[in-house]
Order: C-alpha cells, then sequence, then structure tokens
C-alpha cells in the first residue's frame, strides 16, 4: 500500500522551545528543511550538501554571506537531524509519519478483514460449482511458471483452494515472479504457500532506487576549517592534507 501524507504534525510550543537559541535565519532554514524532509513522504533529506545547498538557497552575491548560510546549515543538519539509510531525517516528524502510516494500514486492514470474511463464503460457493480437477490444472500450471518453487507443493494448494483459485492465474504467475526479482537472496523470498495464503497479488511493489549518494571528499570540508567549525566528518589527516596543498594557511591549520 503507497500511502502519500501531504501533512505532518506540528505541536507550535513544541516547535519553538526546540528553536531556543537558534537565529531567525537558522530557524528559517530549519523549517525549510522540515517542509522539505516532509514532502519526500518519509524518505528523508539526500546526503549531499551541495544539493542541501541548492534545496535552502544559500547562494548569494556577498560570499561571505554564503559562507554564513552554509555554516547555519551545517548546524542546523547536526542538530536537528539524524542520518537513516543515508538519508536525513527530523527524528520526531520521521517516528510521527511512520506511527500515522501504521494506524491508516491498521485501519485499511481492518477493512479488509472484513471483507476477506464476506469474499470467503463467497469463495466456498463457487468453489463447489467448479471441478476439483479443473482447479488442480490451474494450479499445476501455475507451479510449472513461477520462477522460484519455495516451500511445500501440497500446502500451496491448499492455499490456492481456499484463497487464490479465482484469481486470474496470469495474474498470480506475474506477481509472484515480479517479486521474485527484486529479491537478489533467494532465502528471504516467501514460500509460494506463505504468499498465495496472505494474498499478496494485491501488493504493489516499489520501485526500486539504485541512487546512491554523492562521497565527499576533504576538499568539500575546506570552507569549515576556515571558519574553525568542527565537526566529526573532518580528521586530522584531511585538515593536514588541506594544508599541503595550500588549501588553508599556516595560520589556519595551528588553529586547528
Amino acid at each position: 500500500m503507497n500511502i502519500k501524507l501531504p501533512w505532518t504534525k506540528l505541536y507550535f510550543s513544541d516547535f519553538l522551545n526546540g528553536c531556543r537559541g537558534l537565529t531567525h535565519q537558522q530557524k528559517g532554514i530549519y523549517f525549510t528543511l522540515f517542509c522539505l524532509a516532509g514532502m519526500e513522504n518519509g524518505r528523508g533529506l539526500p546526503n549531499n550538501f551541495d544539493e542541501l545547498c541548492l534545496s535552502v538557497n544559500v547562494y548569494d552575491k556577498d560570499l561571505e554571506k554564503v559562507e554564513e548560510l552554509k555554516c547555519d546549515l551545517t548546524l542546523i543538519l547536526n542538530k536537528k537531524f539524524v542520518l537513516i539509510d543515508e538519508r536525513y531525517h527530523n527524528q520526531r516528524q520521521f517516528d510521527d509519519f511512520n506511527n500515522e502510516i501504521q494506524t491508516i494500514r491498521n485501519k485499511s486492514e481492518a477493512g479488509r478483514s472484513s471483507s476477506r470474511s464476506k469474499r470467503s463464503t463467497e469463495q466456498k460457493q463457487k468453489l463447489n460449482r467448479v471441478s476439483e480437477s479443473e482447479s488442480i490444472s490451474y494450479f499445476n500450471y501455475i507451479w510449472e511458471n513461477i520462477k522460484h518453487k519455495r516451500g511445500s507443493k501440497q500446502v500451496a494448494l491448499k492455499n490456492y483452494l481456499a484463497k487464490g483459485f479465482d484469481i486470474d492465474k496470469e495474474k498470480i504467475i506475474t506477481k509472484y515472479n515480479d517479486l521474485c526479482s527484486t529479491i537478489t537472496e533467494t532465502q528471504f523470498i516467501p514460500h509460494f504457500a506463505t504468499w498465495i495464503n496472505q494474498e499478496r497479488w494485491e501488493e504493489e511493489l516499489s520501485v526500486k532506487n539504485d541512487s546512491k549518494p554523492v562521497e565527499r571528499t576533504y576538499k568539500d570540508y575546506v570552507w569549515m576549517v576556515k571558519k574553525q567549525m568542527r565537526s566529526t566528518r573532518i580528521s586530522d589527516d584531511m585538515v593536514r592534507q588541506m594544508k599541503n596543498e595550500n588549501l588553508i594557511t599556516e595560520e589556519e591549520f595551528k588553529a586547528w
């Protein structure tokens, strides 16, 4: 189930209390990132500083102002966001989103359970009108055309007769094979009997995102060293390399 939430819980007092000690400029950057993260629908912000700079528009004709905005952006990322699966998330926003999604899914599942109960009675009535040999023939066709024959064939047949006999056999084959093609390690592919029992032909597979965050080098942190901004991402070896390449002055190196 692909659920999109165009809103998030925002308690005014909590937000203001959480912004104590921040300048108006820093609050603006925080709120912009907070909204952008919400628009990502639970996926979080990219772990790419240049992309985030564009998102909050830190660029200005005054280079000193640009550096100041970049410093504020770094501060907000460190104070208000965490990296989860290589994406930036505001922890409160992340938790609220997942809780709300789970609530919606629970309500949806309750509705589906009710409809399944009604459909179960209809299926039993229909099964009485379909010959057992014909149903087994359909199942054998499905079994021969799925990519991975995981689990017991007998149990899969039993579950098929109980829940899937009235579903288009080509749909079952396609849906199960599509799922198998997204899983690289065979042991993680669900047994066909379990997949049938859970009626997973109703699932919509999410599109796999193969994009990787851009790796940053020591050169990306030169401006932070010049501003004497400490970060766990900057090692002493990186600062020494900056000095060797004359990217920072002797005074800046000693001050670090």
